[in-house]
């Protein structure tokens, strides 16, 4: 696994994903795979297929914010912390 993005821990982005969805952390794990599809991260297909089915039943105005959010993140990765 890879992320197209420095300063990503894809690795750990993903087994934090996991741990959400096996909390059943809805909303954090979709967050989360969000997160590694805006990095351009290999994501598994089990992982996938259960986001994306939890993305179909979001609400649209629930699912912008987040793609927003992770927009907004993705963002910051490419600006340096300190210039």
């Amino acid at each position: 696994m890879h992320a197209a993005r420095a300063g990503v821990d894809a690795e750990a982005l993903l087994r934090l994903t996991r741990e959400s969805i096996r909390r059943r952390h809805r909303r954090v794990a979709v967050q989360r795979f969000l997160r590694l599809q805006a990095c351009g991260c290999a994501i598994p297909e089990d992982c996938r297929s259960y986001c994306e089915a939890v993305l179909r039943t979001l609400p649209e105005p629930d699912y912008r914010r987040m793609r927003s959010a992770v927009e907004a993140w993705a963002d910051l990765l490419e600006e340096p912390a300190f210039a």
